[in-house]
C-alpha cells in the first residue's frame, strides 16, 4: 500500500517538475558561423532556464506502527483478535504526514531555482497535530521509541530518491557561527565537535526540523566526552533516545553501509587518519551513487 502511495506522490513530483520546466522554456534565435558559407546565420535555440532538482523522502516505519498501535489500541484490548490494516486510516494518515511542495527561488528570473520534494511533518508535528488527548501523545512518543529500538531507523522505502538523489541533509560546519565558540569538552565545537555537529546534520534530516550542534551540547554537556579522543560512540544513541530516533551499529563492512544507504538511511562514519583527518573524525554519509562512490557531508 506504501508503495502506491510513494508512486502516486513521485508521479506528482514528476508532473510538477514537467510543468515547471514548461513554463521555463526559452525560445531564441542567435547567430552562429558557419564555416562553410563562412558567414554568421540566424538558428533557433530552445532551452529551459530553470535549474530544478527533485527528492523523496521516505518514512520510518516507526512512525506508522505506532500510530496505528495507538488508533488499534482500544478494538484491540476489547476484541482480543488480530486488528486488520485499514487502509483508509493508512491513507488518511500518510497524507496528513507527507506533502508536496515547491520551494521557488526566483530572484533571478534568468536562472530561477526549483526545488520539489515531499515535505514530512516533524516527529513532534505528528504527535500535537494527529492527537488530541496529552495520554495519547505520551504513548505515541513511546511506542515510537520502543519499536525503534527493536528495528531501528527502518524507513518503507528503498531508494535514496527521485533520479538516485543523495538525502538532502543539511551541512553544518564545527566552526559555523554561532555555536562554534560553545564550550564543548577540552575546547569549543569548533575544536571538538565533529560528534555533535554529525548528530545535528542527521537529526534536522529525519526529523525535518532545524537541529543545530550547540542543541546537542545543550543536551550532553561533556558527558560524553573522553579528553585527548573527543566524542565518545555512545553519545549516538544517548541522542537519539532524547530525540525518538533509532540508532544502531552496523559494524565496518561495506555491504552494510551500502545497504543502509540505498534503503534512504543516513550513516555517522569513525574515520581514522587518512583523507578526511589527521586523527579521528566523525562524517555524515549522505547518499550512494550508481557508481558505488558516496556522498559525504564533512562538517570540517
Amino acid at each position: 500500500m506504501y508503495d502506491d502511495f510513494v508512486d502516486d506522490q513521485k508521479e506528482e513530483i514528476k508532473d510538477l517538475k514537467q510543468q515547471i520546466h514548461d513554463d521555463n522554456m526559452v525560445y531564441t534565435t542567435e547567430l552562429v558561423y558557419n564555416p562553410v558559407t563562412k558567414k554568421y546565420e540566424e538558428k533557433e535555440r530552445e532551452y529551459c532556464r530553470a535549474e530544478i532538482t527533485t527528492d523523496y523522502r521516505y518514512l520510518q516505519t516507526a512512525y506508522v506502527m505506532a500510530y496505528l498501535s495507538i488508533k488499534n489500541s482500544k478494538d484491540y484490548i476489547n476484541n482480543k483478535t488480530k486488528i486488520a490494516v485499514d487502509e483508509d486510516e493508512l491513507f488518511g494518515f500518510w497524507n496528513q504526514v507527507s506533502t508536496i511542495v515547491v520551494d521557488a527561488n526566483e530572484e533571478d528570473e534568468n536562472a530561477p531555482t526549483y526545488h520539489i520534494y515531499n515535505k514530512l511533518l516533524s516527529f513532534d508535528e505528528i504527535v500535537t497535530t494527529l492527537f488530541v488527548s496529552d495520554n495519547d501523545r505520551e504513548n505515541y512518543k513511546q511506542s515510537v521509541y520502543l519499536i525503534s529500538q527493536y528495528i531501528g531507523n527502518e524507513s518503507f522505502g528503498e531508494a535514496v530518491g527521485i533520479d538516485g538523489e543523495r538525502m538532502a541533509i543539511p551541512l553544518y560546519y564545527q566552526y559555523a557561527s554561532p555555536w562554534g565558540n560553545k564550550k564543548y569538552g577540552s575546547g569549543n565545537i569548533a575544536k571538538n565537535g565533529c560528534g555533535p555537529t554529525c548528530i545535528a546534520m542527521v537529526f534536522s534530516y529525519l526529523r525535518n526540523e532545524n537541529i543545530y550542534p550547540n542543541d546537542i551540547v545543550d543536551f550532553t554537556k561533556d558527558k560524553y566526552y573522553i579528553n585527548g579522543s573527543g566524542s565518545s560512540w555512545s553519545i549516538f544513541a544517548a541522542c537519539a533516545s532524547q530525540w525518538n530516533i533509532g540508532c544502531r551499529y552496523i559494524g565496518l563492512s561495506a555491504g552494510n553501509i551500502a545497504n543502509e544507504l540505498s534503503a534512504g538511511h543516513p550513516v555517522i562514519l569513525s574515520m581514522g587518519p587518512g583523507t578526511f583527518t589527521k586523527s579521528g573524525h566523525f562524517i555524515v554519509l549522505t547518499g550512494i551513487n550508481e557508481d558505488g562512490t558516496v556522498t559525504v557531508n564533512d562538517p570540517n
